[in-house]
């Protein structure tokens, strides 16, 4: 761009990795090559932004009464599995992760350089390397971190033990978010590849609430063979697995996930569709979009998420997990209590 000051198509063709439009067509580059050696790559440069301008208005949903300085991080990229609905190829196949070193040094800049207090852990696989959570874990103790922040993570089922468990409640994680997607055996097998169960997803449940930490479920409905009463018993256990939050989806082609070629044959999609229709979220501007289902009907299941699944999403978010009296005196949270009264009234109507 500084040569030609434009991009020209001619120099975009020799870049690999990128997706562009040439003379209207389509057109992907071969993929970028992979380095492995994540901490040869700088720490973001958080001193471009107002990272501390984010605090006041910012609540980690799981607690409305809290007002935590929150800040991110994410120490690996790629993953080793092959959901169906994922799209693996945006990081990559092949797994790698910073060293528990390059990890703390983050953790410790967003503590003292930015006096954050919630550390939100951005992995898709965070516990992939057991032996490097040990490492962090010792780490984060023997600085005294875990008296200084709270932490969230993303994690997988099936990698939740016991040995697991007290390690991630050891370095103060209060929230954990579990893909558990369905509570059928038969519907967990086509999304996951056969990787997962119901008897996993309880046994990770039960593992969390055990150590005392809250748990973000997300939930995917609308798989090709998915009939209601699949449906029906992934929402008994939403229901019967206290959830401080709860995120419902449903199963969408996003281009690069297996689901994209099966309605790519399918006639449902085509590369050149408005991708503002692939929207994985069900609410109530977009209900009407692209549905895969073929047992339930698209109506059936609006009526279903009507009468059940988003009255119980709201229950939960509505929920003030850890509240204390002394939130009220926080300054902050009064300010967002004003912004918002009326979200603010229902949370403590329902706590």
């Amino acid at each position: 761009f500084q040569n030609h000051g434009a991009l020209p198509v001619s120099e975009l063709h020799k870049t690999d990795g990128i997706v562009f439009y040439d003379n209207g067509v389509l057109t992907q580059t071969n993929p970028s090559s992979v380095n492995m050696d994540l901490d040869s790559f700088p720490k973001p440069s958080r001193d471009l932004l107002d990272v501390k301008g984010y605090y006041p208005n910012q609540i980690i949903r799981a607690y409305p009464t809290k007002v935590y300085r929150s800040s991110g991080i994410m120490t690996s990229r790629g993953c080793p599995f092959r959901c169906v609905f994922c799209q693996s190829g945006v990081y990559g196949p092949k797994f790698r992760f910073h060293s528990s070193g390059r990890v703390l040094e983050e953790i410790e800049e967003l503590i003292e350089k930015y006096n954050c207090n919630y550390v939100q852990i951005l992995d898709d696989q965070f516990l992939c390397n057991k032996a490097r959570l040990r490492e962090i874990v010792k780490g984060i103790k023997s600085r005294g971190l875990e008296k200084k922040v709270a932490f969230f993570c993303y994690i997988r089922a099936t990698q939740l033990d016991e040995e697991v468990a007290g390690l991630l409640k050891e370095m103060n994680t209060n929230l954990v978010f579990i893909g558990f997607e369905s509570n059928s055996d038969r519907i967990l097998k086509y999304l996951k590849d056969n990787t997962c169960s119901a008897e996993a997803n309880q046994k990770a449940y039960d593992l969390c609430r055990k150590y005392k930490m809250h748990v973000y479920g997300a939930f995917i409905f609308g798989s090709p063979t998915e009939t209601m009463a699949d449906m029906e018993n992934t929402y008994q256990f939403m229901k019967n697995n206290h959830m401080a939050l709860c995120e419902v989806s449903r199963l969408t082609p996003l281009p690069g996930s297996g689901i994209w070629d099966y309605a790519l044959e399918k006639g449902i999609v085509d590369p050149n569709m408005k991708l503002d229709d692939l929207n994985v979220r069900v609410r109530e501007d977009n209900l009407e979009r692209v549905w895969l289902c073929e047992e339930v009907k698209k109506e059936d299941f609006i009526k279903f998420f009507n009468e059940k699944l988003k009255p119980l999403s709201w229950r939960y978010l509505q929920t003030a997990n850890n509240f204390r009296i002394m939130d009220l005196f926080n300054p902050m949270l009064i300010k967002l209590i004003f912004k918002n009264p009326r979200y603010y009234l229902s949370v403590f109507k329902r706590s």
